[in-house]
Parts: C-alpha cells; sequence; structure tokens
C-alpha cells in the first residue's frame, strides 16, 4: 500500500526512519534546529511516524489523506473487524501440500479425492477479539482485508512555522485538524 503511495505522489518524499535520528535532523529544541520552528516538529516526532515533503498545498494533503484508505491483512495483536467463519466443504485454491500446515493453524482438514476439505464449520475469529498469529495467516489464504493502511496528518511546517493538527485537549478543535489554523 506505502509503495503504491509512493508512486501515487511522484513529486513529494516521504522519509520513515529512527525517530531520534529524525528529531536529531530537524533540531532537538531552538539552539539545534535546522530552520525556526522545526524542533516543535521535532517533539511531535513518536511512536510510528514519518516526514513528507511536499510542494502541494496543506488543504489539498490533509483531504487527499483524509479520504485515503487501503485495505491490508490483519497482523497479530490486531483486533477483528468481523466473524469469519469457514464453511464444511473442499477448499478450493489451495493445494494438497499445504494440508500440515493448515492442521497446525487448527483447521479440521483432510485429503478427499487428491483435494482439501474441510470437515466441520471452522470459526477463525470473532468480532472484537485479538487477531493471534495462526487466525492472521488463515485470514490471508482466504484472502480476508480486516485492516485498512491509512495515514493522519499531525501536522504542517511552512514558512518557518509549525501548526499542529492535533487537538490539545478533549474540546479545543477537532482532532481531523480541518477547523484549525492553517499552514
Amino acid at each position: 500500500a506505502f509503495k503504491d503511495l509512493r508512486i501515487l505522489w511522484p513529486h513529494s518524499r516521504f522519509i520513515f526512519g529512527r525517530n531520534k535520528l529524525m528529531m536529531v535532523a530537524l533540531g532537538v529544541d531552538e539552539e539545534d534546529e535546522y530552520r525556526t520552528g522545526l524542533a516543535q516538529l521535532a517533539k511531535g516526532i513518536t511512536g510510528t511516524c514519518g516526514l513528507l515533503f511536499t510542494n502541494r498545498e496543506s488543504k489539498e494533503v490533509r483531504k487527499y489523506f483524509a479520504e485515503f484508505r487501503e485495505p491490508q491483512y490483519a497482523r497479530t495483536g490486531c483486533i477483528a473487524t468481523k466473524k469469519f467463519v469457514i464453511k464444511p466443504g473442499l477448499l478450493p485454491g489451495l493445494p494438497v501440500s499445504m494440508e500440515p500446515q493448515l492442521r497446525k493453524k487448527g483447521l479440521p482438514v483432510r485429503i478427499q479425492k487428491g483435494k482439501l476439505e474441510l470437515v466441520t464449520e471452522t470459526v477463525v475469529c470473532k468480532e472484537g477479539t485479538n487477531l493471534t498469529p495462526e487466525q492472521c495467516s488463515i485470514l490471508e489464504m482466504f484472502e480476508v482485508k480486516m485492516v485498512d493502511f491509512r495515514i493522519n496528518i499531525l501536522g504542517c511546517y511552512t514558512d518557518e512555522k509549525y501548526v499542529s493538527f492535533q487537538s490539545k485537549s478533549a474540546g479545543d478543535r477537532k482532532s481531523n485538524g480541518m477547523d484549525q489554523e492553517e499552514c
């Protein structure tokens, strides 16, 4: 999904790296900052975070990423967004050689006339539960995507000033930043 995003935005650069390294490159405090106001931006680099360098207008960038969603396979620890049940019967598209793997993952399968067959109805996951590694790999085998890849724009730096789009308190401003000061 991210590779596709880089192709769709060839006029821009996405930077992901070690947070500490990005913070030091921008400047940790006002004395170290590369340009005026970058220290404020550096303070916001926490968790899974990156930088987008673009010559596009702030409104255009925020609108695009507010609408951008790309379905992906869930990873371990994600919360299931729906119940997924596999009905008994033949499992088309899965080779017979996968039988041992499917058994290890807890699926009651057998080989019937050279084809894989699920013996009993199996609930892979229930809505709202944390997914295990086995459940995630089964969902991927059956091409079930349960999560969306998306990017949240948290702030903007331009003309030597940084504007955060995050709300400082619950009642201050909308969290999507659409009503906040423009960059």
